[in-house]
């Protein structure tokens, strides 16, 4: 069990998750956004940045290794960038038009790939296995399970559309050191942080906003953001590790 879970325990960790994303589904309407705006920029950790935990293997050592190091601090040593963080924008309603997605996520050398996702309700998760190994992939949906399903080697894909929004924990029940986080989304005016700490958000509709973001491992942090019309605004953001 990682920090925040022992800190926060599961039940409370699903209830702030719960309230974080609250909302009725059908809210948000997409249109066309004139003299939109764009936020980008920088999320970087406070060095020094903590190291990751260290799980020792017990079932299938020949294909995960003797030990797996855990994802929760990805940082890009050279500008102290943070990979899989969740940038987002609340409270839009209204604004550009979403286009639905298929979430890929695959087990690949005893990992989720990617370890975060991000998407919207009707959007699908495929999950796939690309490992000689069998696995057991758990998606629970605000500590309920939204999708279990055992992945054998060489078997097909399987694909669910996600039909809520709210915070998706992944994990291997075969390997109960994999995880991965997928965040389903009440509008589309959010963005992950790439493996230099940059994220990019377009089409915003001018306006005052407050922009979260929140990842494994990190105190979540709030900004508060004004966007102008046709405006191009650069963020940058120190985190710091719980």
């Amino acid at each position: 069990m990682r920090l925040w879970e022992r800190i926060f325990g599961a039940s409370a960790i699903g209830l702030f998750f719960l309230a974080l994303f609250s909302f009725n589904a059908g809210a948000y309407e997409g249109t066309t956004v004139g003299h939109g705006g764009e936020l980008s920029g920088t999320i970087k950790i406070k060095v020094p940045v903590p190291p990751n935990k260290v799980a020792k293997v017990t079932h299938n050592p020949d294909v995960c290794g003797e030990t797996v190091e855990d994802e929760a601090y990805v940082v890009n040593r050279a500008n102290q960038g943070i990979q899989n963080l969740l940038v987002s924008i609340e409270g839009v309603t209204k604004g550009k038009k979403r286009v639905s997605t298929t979430l890929v996520l695959t087990n690949q050398k005893c990992r989720f790939v990617p370890h975060a996702l991000a998407g919207m309700p009707g959007d699908f998760v495929e999950i796939r296995n690309s490992d000689p190994v069998l696995h057991n992939t758990h998606l629970k949906l605000e500590g309920n399970t939204f999708l279990n399903v055992v992945m054998p080697p060489g078997g097909k894909n399987i694909k669910k559309e996600v039909t809520q929004a709210g915070f998706i924990k992944v994990k291997c029940d075969a390997h109960t050191f994999m995880n991965a986080d997928l965040y389903v989304m009440p509008n589309p005016y959010f963005a992950l942080t790439d493996d230099n700490g940059h994220f990019r958000i377009s089409e915003i509709p001018p306006g005052k906003y407050k922009v979260k973001i929140m990842g494994e491992g990190y105190v979540e942090m709030e900004k508060e953001v004004t966007i102008g019309p046709g405006e191009k605004k650069t963020m940058i953001a120190d985190m710091s590790p719980r």
